[in-house]
């Protein structure tokens, strides 16, 4: 096989610059994995193709499911590939010849390490293929997170409603409803609260709504939220993905709800992060 078929790796101390790789002119770069080290809480790493913003997704590795580099952790695990996996039509990210892929951190620190194929000839693809940087199709991160003081010795619960997303993109779903001209294909979400949330406080149950439909128990009844994890706290744990896609469509809504518990002797936060993870088509 040509080398330039064979996987490639690209690293990045994210406390020195931004990530950046470019496809020469007469090439292209499949993205297989972005796999991050480090990072503070609540950091998030932004995706951008040239000028184009693709997604952001939670970078600390103890709290997101990208974390873990093989050889250098203990625990991990190839989150893009692993989704390919369970649904083959999620595009790969596409690098078309002269452009950029850019990765950047809301804070500084961590590493990120991007596995890779260069590809050239009639293997380039087009620039409107699912993943490429005029696609219809494209893989959409959609992070939101909220911040709740419970009262002492009370159980509270509340709806995440700040969108965690790079300016241009939408905040759909953190209250706003689905766009116009967009169909989303809805693969799994994450929850988890953030290390900063005060010590007593704990997040024990979880409600998600299509509109007025509780998708995770049909009697409405809360559930438990260490079945959706951000982080693997073995290999064998993995972020939440159902069976199969389910349609939204413009104007539906899809809100997460979360129950905290406070079983401290004082008032206390709690910081609650979610990612919901889609297969986003202009219609």
């Amino acid at each position: 096989m040509p080398i330039q078929y064979q996987k490639r790796i690209a690293y990045q101390d994210l406390s020195l610059a931004d990530f950046e790789l470019e496809a020469e002119s007469e090439e292209a770069l499949i993205v297989l994995n972005i796999m991050t080290r480090g990072g503070g809480v609540e950091q998030l790493l932004t995706v951008n193709i040239g000028e184009r913003n693709v997604f952001s997704r939670y970078m600390d590795q103890d709290q997101a499911e990208y974390g873990g580099v093989p050889g250098k952790d203990a625990n991990y695990f190839f989150f893009d590939s692993w989704v390919r996996s369970k649904y083959p039509n999620v595009p790969t990210l596409k690098v078309l010849p002269g452009k950029k892929l850019i990765l950047s951190s809301s804070l500084s620190g961590g590493e990120v390490y991007v596995e890779y194929v260069t590809v050239t000839g009639g293997d380039i693809p087009r620039a409107d293929e699912p993943g490429a940087h005029f696609a219809t199709v494209n893989l959409l991160h959609s992070n939101g997170r909220i911040t709740e003081e419970i009262g002492i010795g009370l159980t509270e619960s509340f709806f995440i409603t700040d969108a965690q997303n790079p300016a241009g993109m939408s905040d759909f779903p953190y209250g706003t409803p689905a766009p116009a001209d967009y169909k989303y294909d809805w693969l799994g979400f994450s929850l988890v609260a953030a290390s900063t949330s005060g010590a007593d406080v704990v997040i024990d149950g979880i409600k998600v709504w299509l509109d007025k439909t509780s998708i995770l128990a049909k009697d409405l009844a809360f559930v438990d939220p260490d079945l959706f994890p951000f982080a693997p706290a073995n290999t064998q744990e993995r972020p939440y993905l159902f069976n199969t896609p389910i349609d939204i469509l413009e104007g539906q809504t899809l809100q997460t709800e979360v129950r905290a518990t406070n079983s401290g002797i004082g008032l206390q936060n709690v910081i609650v992060l979610v990612t919901h993870l889609f297969i986003k088509r202009r219609l």
